[in-house]
Formats: structure tokens, C-alpha cells, sequence
């Protein structure tokens, strides 16, 4: 090598080696929307007071993902930390039937939604456009296939000829949250002190081949925000207003749906009565997020 070369190669100085050599990656934690909530769970259910047994059910289902790093060669400050986001299915049904045939129809219908997410979900916990649409679809389907296992039973003995269940549902994932509904239990979200009613009383139309078609909803949420799915005997004794000032007081939503429970029966309610209900809190990001997901 020419002496005039060698002087102009010149190694680095230990700082300027060390800044090079610093972990490869400067990327903030991340944070999905999904991460970022923190989600209280209220529940109660209690036969009506001429019932033998009580025809309504509920479901609150969580639906996770998380990553965690098994082994690597690469040192940690190269690696993300444990991470985990989840999004959350409710529902309530409010079976009809005699000899049992009600409790049955509910029980079928909430069961097959929860086997169904299991088989065929896709487990959107981030949305967007394109999620959103997979989401509605997914919806649709589930509820197609939940009546017809409830039609499969209603074939298979007289008794069971003349079984129906309603359905009610919402899932949420991050600030979106998705409504479906057959038949005349509700939905409502309570914000700033308003309630909203989500569902409306109705009987949905039919395809050619008997199943309900349904329509699938979305709106956003916000923090502090509670959503309330409910049978019959809630809203057959009480109106929108008293439900609106129960779940204002500060008390747990297990309180608060219990008490929701009790005062529609204190009212005469001849129904089973059965009350679920979520409540979102929104804690801040630590580093802005993406609006990819958003």
C-alpha cells in the first residue's frame, strides 16, 4: 500500500467504535390501542320468580395475543419485551321454549358462538378498514351458524319444535366496538352519563333458507365508557333513565349489574333477568402510536 493511502485510512476512536457497535434498533415500545385498555367486567343473572329454571345465559370471552422471546442468540436491548394485547367478545341470549327447550335454545347459541371463535376466528385485534369489513363478515357468519344449530335441535324432537333464543352481542378491539343483535335483548352504552340505546327491538328478516339476516354495527369508544347487554326482564320493568342512573354510581359493575338485577324484580319484573356489562379505560401511550392501526 502506497505511505500517502495509509494515511488516509484512518480507524475510528473507541467512542465513535462504541456509538456504532449500541444496539441496531431505536424504536420505542410498541403499543396497539389494544394494550393500552384496561376493562372491568360485571355480571348477573337471576330466573324470574315463577320460573322453574332460568332460560337466559351470558358470555364475556377475551381473545389474546402475545409474544414472548423463547431463546436467541441476540442480546436483550435487541429484542422487544414481553407483549400481549387483547380484544373481548359479550353476549346475552334469552331463550323461549317449554320443558326446558328455552334454557336450551340460549345455552346453544352462546356455546356456538364460542366454538365458532375457536374454529373460524380470526381474531382481529387491531382494526381498520380492511379489518373492519373481515370483522362484519365474521359476525354474520357466526350468528348464521348459531341459528342453524339451534334450528338442528329444534328438528330433532316435537317438544323442542317451537325453541327460540335471542342474541346479543358486541366485541371490541381497541377504540372500535362491533354490535349485533336478533330479538328484543339490548345493547346500550353509557357515556358521560348518557345512555344510548345500541339495538333495537325487532324480528330481522330471513334468507330463503331461514336464517336471520342481521346487521352489524360499529362505533368508537371512549374512555370511561360502559357497555350494557341485557335480556327482557331488564328492560320490560325498567326505563332508560333509571338504568342510566345505576351504572353512574361509583360502585364495581358486579354492583352494579347485581343492582340493576334486583330493582327490575323489586319492580314486578315476571321475566328472567340477566345483566352484563363492560367498562373501557384508556390510559395514555408512552410513545405515540401509529395510525396505521388506527
Amino acid at each position: 500500500m502506497d505511505p500517502k493511502t495509509r494515511e488516509d485510512v484512518r480507524l475510528p476512536g473507541e467512542e465513535e467504535r462504541r456509538r456504532a457497535l449500541s444496539p441496531i434498533l431505536s424504536y420505542d415500545d410498541f403499543e396497539p390501542l389494544g394494550s393500552l385498555i384496561q376493562t372491568e367486567f360485571g355480571a348477573c343473572s337471576r330466573s324470574g320468580p315463577h320460573r322453574v329454571a332460568n332460560e337466559d345465559h351470558y358470555l364475556i370471552l377475551r381473545l389474546g395475543r402475545t409474544q414472548d422471546v423463547v431463546a436467541s442468540s441476540l442480546q436483550a436491548a435487541d429484542l422487544p419485551g414481553r407483549f400481549e394485547e387483547f380484544a373481548y367478545a359479550l353476549g346475552v341470549a334469552d331463550g323461549s321454549g317449554q320443558l326446558g327447550a328455552g334454557a336450551l335454545a340460549s345455552r346453544v347459541a352462546l356455546s356456538t358462538l364460542a366454538h365458532m371463535t375457536i374454529r373460524f376466528g380470526h381474531w382481529n385485534l387491531r382494526v381498520d378498514g380492511r379489518t373492519a369489513a373481515d370483522v362484519t363478515n365474521q359476525a354474520e357468519f357466526f350468528v348464521s351458524k348459531t341459528s342453524q344449530a339451534i334450528e338442528r335441535y329444534r328438528m330433532s324432537a316435537p317438544f323442542l319444535a317451537n325453541m327460540r333464543s335471542t342474541l346479543t352481542c358486541t366485541y371490541s378491539a381497541g377504540h372500535h366496538l362491533f354490535f349485533t343483535h336478533v330479538g328484543n335483548s339490548r345493547a346500550y352504552l353509557l357515556r358521560d352519563g348518557a345512555l344510548t340505546r345500541l339495538t333495537r327491538d325487532h324480528v330481522p328478516d330471513q334468507d330463503a333458507s331461514g336464517i336471520p339476516v342481521v346487521d352489524v354495527e360499529r362505533i368508537g369508544l371512549s374512555d370511561q365508557d360502559i357497555v350494557l347487554l341485557c335480556t327482557s326482564g331488564v328492560v320490560q320493568a325498567v326505563d332508560d333513565d333509571a338504568i342510566a342512573d345505576l351504572l353512574s354510581q361509583p360502585r364495581s359493575l358486579d354492583d352494579q349489574c347485581r343492582q340493576l338485577v334486583e330493582f327490575a324484580q323489586a319492580l314486578g319484573s315476571e321475566e328472567d333477568v340477566t345483566v352484563i356489562a363492560a367498562k373501557y379505560r384508556f390510559r395514555s401511550p408512552r410513545h405515540p402510536i401509529s395510525t396505521e392501526y388506527v
